[in-house]
């Protein structure tokens, strides 16, 4: 599968309640197509995350693919 641009994808919590866990994320810009780097609007499931009430996006930056926290990976590749 090629990245592209308004693609969805998971990103994978690297810290808080939710740890590990992952959350659907759009891609708003490719970084380095040679790394697959990215940046993301991360649709959280607010205070449940611990994210303060009102807040339920995460931008998240310079995004690399993986299975860890902080990575994202396509939907199909899940582990979960």
């Amino acid at each position: 599968m090629n990245l592209l641009v308004g693609s969805i994808v998971h990103y994978i919590l690297g810290d808080g309640p939710s740890k590990g866990e992952c959350r659907p994320a759009i891609v708003v810009k490719i970084w380095h197509e040679e790394t697959g780097s990215a940046q993301l609007i991360v649709f959280m499931d607010g205070t449940n995350d611990g994210m303060d009430p009102g807040y339920h996006i995460l931008w998240a930056t310079s995004v690399l693919p993986g299975n860890y926290g902080g990575e994202w990976h396509f939907i199909g590749e899940c582990e979960q």
